[in-house]
């Protein structure tokens, strides 16, 4: 498929509901298939992922990255509308121990295929023990660890938690990136602030349409975009 193929399918899977996007997706081959779903906010690929066959499915997972696979199969355990449901993968997740300089150095390649707002310092367990932004970690010494240069006590959201009600929590915060944990305190995955205004937007949409007679399902190919501030968690 050529580029311009790509971009006009990825607009017209976009402007669907979920069922008309696994539809016009599902006889694709697993590459593409897994591209399409990348393209696609972590929400609605879920609920897209859930509307293909059961053989279109795994042939999207088995051609998805690794992390992107899991975390598409991590998220399908939620319900509808909660924040589970539209986390991305953590690519930045580090031990206390390690080195300011090491951890700069592995950004190099990270940063070519994800975008890292924030550096997640995680125990053997997986427990968030905390954040390091970007600027102090290219600010502290090569040699400090992450401990010592982590913000403690970083706010989270739960994963089971309604995405309305992740939406109050967030209101006066305006951070990029919330990580998202469980209720032992494990980091499962990240949702941006982006992609909550988002489905809020689409579902405040929903609504008023079902007053005048249109269909929940049907989806809007305009996106909000909001002023979603970078900040300090």
């Amino acid at each position: 498929m050529n580029n311009t193929g790509a971009v006009d399918l990825s607009d017209e899977v976009k402007s669907r509901s979920h069922a008309g996007a696994a539809e016009k997706i599902v006889n694709l081959p697993g590459a593409d298939l897994a591209r399409e779903l990348m393209h696609l906010s972590p929400g609605f690929a879920q609920d897209v992922l859930g509307a293909l066959p059961t053989d279109a499915r795994e042939r999207a997972i088995s051609a998805a990255p690794a992390d992107v696979a899991r975390q598409w199969q991590r998220n399908s355990l939620y319900d509808p509308g909660t924040v589970g449901r539209m986390m991305e993968p953590v690519v930045a997740a580090f031990a206390p121990e390690r080195e300011v300089g090491a951890i700069i150095e592995e950004l190099r390649e990270l940063v070519t295929r994800a975008l890292i707002t924030y550096i997640y310092v995680v125990d053997p367990e997986g427990q968030l023990l905390g954040i390091v932004t970007m600027r102090d970690l290219l600010f502290s010494g090569r040699e400090r660890k992450l401990e010592d240069v982590m913000l403690r006590g970083a706010f989270a959201l739960h994963a089971a938690m309604p995405v309305q009600d992740a939406m109050k929590l967030v209101l006066d915060r305006h951070y990029p990136a919330y990580p998202v944990c469980d209720e032992n305190g494990v980091l499962l995955g990240l949702v941006r602030g982006q992609a909550m205004f988002e489905e809020q937007a689409f579902e405040i949409t929903a609504q008023v349409g079902t007053m005048v007679g249109v269909e929940k399902d049907e989806r809007h190919a305009t996106s909000l975009k909001p002023g979603v501030k970078p900040g300090r968690p």
